[in-house]
């Protein structure tokens, strides 16, 4: 296990290397001069030329490169452009921002997604059962701008329960959850959707096989035969699923960051890209990619402890 584990992090490596080629090449590819934005739209080209050479602009794109990924191998992620602080420290309030509107809407999804999944299949075919899919059917179907914006005219205007915008920076408490609710629901719905079908699906195949039927015939509980034996085997595609959404989840925070104003890392990415902030926004997707690859090495990883019949040669 060890061996297949450090392949799948060099893989990894190789992978996020690749996007920070490809993410520096395509911005200095796309319209745009960010010598022009710092300088302002009535400098004079000398101007403009010359803060073009502070910023290293002037330089051939391989030696760009070059430069820049001998800082990315020192931890050095550069300084924004528009407000010459360095990148960490500019990424680092937002990044935790979304870090924990993304955790927190991930397990509100899957607490409440895979038991109505498994009620679903339980209940296969009766009126229960064809409620839920419906339902998972339309969650999956609304975008979460508008999930976002109906949540904020019923809940914040409506009743008056939640704040319209905004965010708290002290994690996990009463004051915290009050603004979190909102956008965490609205992250949660688009997630919760998919993991409640697949689970429903993944149990009816698992509960047909012989050894949920010799559970059974032993005389155990069926809640013991739904989560010990049938769920446990049905988990690995929810488990997929999950390390995938999560990195979507991350790119995709931008609407609802927007739409409830949270100072998040999207929301900067977007500003970021507005003002040919390369370093900022290389930053942000190097960050993004590394988070991607981290989950999906864990959950290949986390295989082989659901199901012991995995071996990885």
């Amino acid at each position: 296990m060890a061996a297949y584990a450090l392949r799948r992090a060099l893989a990894a490596l190789l992978v996020v290397l690749g996007v920070v080629v490809l993410v520096f090449v395509i911005l200095r590819l796309t319209p745009g001069d960010p010598a022009r934005v710092l300088a302002g739209d009535n400098a004079p080209p000398d101007v403009v030329e010359r803060v073009r050479q502070d910023l290293g602009l002037d330089q051939p794109l391989p030696v760009q490169l070059a430069r820049y990924v001998g800082r990315l191998a020192v931890g050095d992620l550069g300084r924004s452009i528009s407000s010459r602080r360095p990148v960490l420290e500019e990424i680092a309030e937002p990044l935790r921002t979304t870090y924990q509107l993304v955790v927190a809407a991930m397990l509100v999804a899957i607490v409440a997604g895979v038991p109505l999944g498994v009620l679903a299949a339980v209940h296969r075919g009766r009126a229960l059962d064809r409620l839920l899919v419906v339902a998972a059917v339309a969650g999956a179907s609304f975008p979460s701008f508008w999930v976002g914006l109906l949540l904020i005219w019923y809940f914040s205007y409506q009743l008056g329960w939640f704040p319209i915008s905004g965010w708290r920076s002290d994690p996990w408490t009463l004051e915290w959850w009050r603004y979190a609710v909102l956008p965490v629901l609205t992250l949660a719905t688009v997630l919760m959707a998919p993991i409640t079908r697949l689970t429903r699906s993944s149990m009816l195949e698992v509960l047909g096989q012989d050894y949920v039927r010799t559970a059974r015939a032993k005389g155990l509980g069926e809640r013991l035969v739904l989560y010990r034996h049938a769920l446990r085997n049905a988990a690995l595609p929810v488990l997929t699923l999950t390390a995938v959404q999560f990195g979507f989840f991350l790119g995709g925070t931008v609407v609802t960051e927007n739409v409830f104003a949270i100072p998040g890392l999207g929301r900067l990415l977007v500003d970021a890209i507005g003002l040919r902030d390369y370093p900022l926004v290389q930053a942000g997707v190097l960050i993004f990619s590394l988070t991607f690859v981290t989950i999906n090495l864990l959950a290949d990883l986390a295989y082989g402890f659901l199901d012991p019949r995995i071996r990885y040669e």
